[in-house]
């Protein structure tokens, strides 16, 4: 089972999962998720368990904020265990489908309590991500900024170029003549860039 969410959490290109390997090596440890935190460099912590009384099962699951201590999400799961495999699929796709979103609400809420100061292009993408989503012109102005100062730091950052475009292209499209609006050619050569550093990001 943790095989199976660590793979599917993967596919997820923006998250560093950590191996099963090295987190096997807390198995049966008593450790707190902070020192796990700060040993493996994360944020964010999944952990579960696993029980089974006669036909069925029930797993539980945790997402936890590291820094903060709160959770960000939890779910318990029950199953008939008629099929052990199919109910593992089933149950690694819910968990990975819910936490990846919820790992992204975190980070923009984490990044924008966080000083402007603070250079660090993840950081400058969620905060353009949590001005994007307002979806005004003074909110799109932000975010363009925002991910402006994300490509500064990290010039290969995909994300941050594709999310630029993307913007820019509803600044056009609502704001024509607002002022932070950017001509089509300049928007088709942001999105060209951010495909040709990864061709493969799916943003």
């Amino acid at each position: 089972m943790t095989e199976g969410v660590i793979n599917a959490i993967s596919k997820f290109r923006w998250l560093v999962v950590i191996a099963r390997r090295t987190m096997f090596t807390y198995k049966g440890k008593s450790v707190t998720d902070a020192e796990v935190a700060d040993e493996l460099n994360v944020r964010c912590v999944l952990e579960g368990s696993v029980r089974q009384a006669g036909q069925r099962m029930r797993l539980s699951a945790q997402l936890t904020d590291t820094q903060s201590g709160g959770s960000i999400w939890s779910q318990r799961f029950d199953r008939q265990v008629d099929d052990i495999f199919a109910i593992q699929d089933v149950i690694t796709n819910a968990i990975a489908a819910a936490i990846a979103p919820e790992i992204d609400r975190a980070e923009r809420s984490r990044a924008a309590a966080r000083q402007q100061t603070e250079v660090d292009a993840w950081l400058f993408y969620q905060q353009g991500l949590a001005s994007y989503y307002k979806l005004t012109e003074e909110g799109l102005g932000e975010a363009l900024e925002a991910f402006r100062k994300a490509q500064q730091v990290d010039s290969q950052f995909t994300p941050a170029w594709a999310m630029e475009a993307m913007a820019g292209t509803r600044l056009l499209m609502n704001y024509r003549i607002g002022r932070n609006s950017q001509p089509e050619a300049d928007l088709k050569n942001i999105a060209t860039k951010a495909v040709n550093i990864d061709p493969r990001d799916p943003l």
